[in-house]
């Protein structure tokens, strides 16, 4: 629908319709994503799952995160992946410095149950 409504509004663009990474419908506890990451029980959560890189623009998801706390206060925000280790600080430390980094999990690399949990769970996936 996002490719037809666009090409209604002729913005000029190659399209490609890339599938859903899991097909619903999405089951199964959270329960392995707690084991890990006890702090997330009882809350919501938004998810970023891929790496941590500059192209991501994972500046700006943190810069996002500092606009929306009041709103949204209780939710919580896992941004899972790897990246340079230098990178990675330097996220870290603009977290802190824009007042989020308690509202944020590092979970480094997730896969298997966790992974599962977190995108089953996740109120959206950024």
């Amino acid at each position: 629908m996002e490719r037809d409504e666009a090409q209604l509004l002729g913005i000029s663009m190659r399209s490609a319709v890339i599938p859903l990474a899991l097909e619903p419908p999405l089951v199964g506890p959270a329960e392995p994503l707690f084991v890990g990451f006890p702090e997330l029980r009882n809350k919501r959560w938004a998810l970023y799952l891929s790496r941590l890189d500059p192209k991501k623009n994972v500046e700006g998801l943190l810069r996002a995160i500092a606009a929306c706390r009041t709103e949204l206060p209780d939710l919580r925000w896992i941004l899972a992946g790897d990246g340079d280790p230098a990178y990675v600080v330097a996220l870290h430390a603009t977290a802190r410095q824009l007042g989020v980094d308690d509202r944020i999990i590092w979970p480094g690399h997730l896969q298997g149950a966790q992974k599962q949990a977190a995108f089953n769970h996740a109120e959206v996936f950024v």
